[in-house]
């Protein structure tokens, strides 16, 4: 039913032109950062939603300025001088200010019937390449994934976390096992004590420096416990072998936790892609629902068709009313 009341039942919205050029450039952003090569199914959709964003904000723009230049030409001032200049006019009969009034009257019925053509026009197209931006859906079949990724993410920092400790105890090890192989050599124990390492009691009869003395106590020591054997039966050849298994675990430790790394750095980036993908569409959403308010609106004013409104003031108050709210779009500012 046709609302004949100049004040329309909800104030028209305007759409927020800042927040969709911000929208539309973080998408283009947005896509050419993404990859998703462990997303394929949505890969494929990026050009596609590149291609049919650019299109739906040509054809916002376009129209846009289409509707701001159509409604310059519905001049009611004009109409208006006309028509109190017939009413005044004392040298026209009644019958010639009915004609003229009539004739009046179907021009506005005809400026009213072209802003309607070019307002439905433009709400059909904008609401038509805002669908097709609205129907690309971007969300994920699998809703865990994300969980997923980060429980996985988790679990190689938690195995980094281990292998850093035990390589620190590694390196301590090896660090204290070559001190005591270089304070060894230094001091040619081997001549001393040939194959066999000293013992506690014959350390203590070494005339060594005490650092040195030191070096060798700490070494031996760990090396026992390392092995598993008793101070005298330890030999020089166990300490140079236990030297080189140390050297081997930790390169061993070392070549794990890079690939722990290497991995945890590949579900990293999969975990920021996905964020960046929920980014892209929110942005998405954005465009389509600012893109709406404007189709919506253009709708709604056409539901109040101004062609079979009778009563001029009204006809001039709808007028001014939406070109007001066509002002408003190139006027409004985003709220941040």
């Amino acid at each position: 039913m046709m609302n004949t009341d100049a004040s329309l039942a909800e104030p028209f919205a305007a759409p927020d032109r800042a927040l969709m050029d911000a929208a539309r450039q973080q998408i283009h952003t947005q896509i050419a950062s993404l990859t998703l090569d462990f997303l394929p199914a949505m890969k494929e959709k990026l050009l596609p939603l590149k291609a049919t964003l650019n299109a739906a904000d040509s054809q916002f723009a376009d129209n846009l300025a289409t509707l701001t230049a159509q409604l310059k030409t519905f001049s009611t001032a004009a109409i208006d001088q006309k028509q109190r200049q017939i009413d005044a006019d004392q040298s026209l009969s009644n019958e010639q200010k009915n004609q003229a009034l009539t004739l009046l009257d179907a021009q506005r019925v005809r400026q009213a019937l072209e802003l309607n053509k070019v307002l439905a026009k433009a709400a059909h197209a904008i609401a038509s390449t805002t669908d097709d931006l609205q129907q690309i859906r971007l969300q994920l079949v699998d809703s865990n994934l994300t969980e997923t990724l980060q429980g996985q993410l988790n679990g190689f920092n938690q195995q980094a976390a281990g292998q850093k400790a035990k390589m620190d105890t590694e390196a301590e090890d090896r660090r204290l096992l070559d001190e005591t192989v270089k304070t060894y050599e230094q001091h040619n124990l081997a001549d001393v004590f040939k194959d066999a390492l000293p013992t506690t009691e014959e350390l203590s009869t070494i005339a060594i420096p005490s650092p040195h003395l030191m070096a060798l106590q700490l070494g031996i020591g760990r090396l026992q416990t390392l092995i598993g054997k008793l101070s005298g039966a330890l030999k020089y050849s166990d300490l140079i072998t236990e030297r080189e298994q140390l050297r081997t675990r930790y390169n061993n430790l070392l070549a794990e936790s890079q690939t722990a790394q290497k991995e945890a750095k590949e579900v990293t980036r999969k975990l920021e892609e996905l964020a960046t993908l929920a980014g892209l569409d929110n942005n998405r959403m954005i465009w389509v629902q600012q893109s709406r308010k404007l189709s919506d609106s253009l709708y709604r004013f056409l539901e109040n068709d101004v062609s079979k409104v009778k009563d001029p003031t009204l006809v001039n108050q709808q007028i001014e009313q939406f070109s007001a709210y066509m002002k408003s779009i190139y006027s409004v500012t985003r709220n941040t």
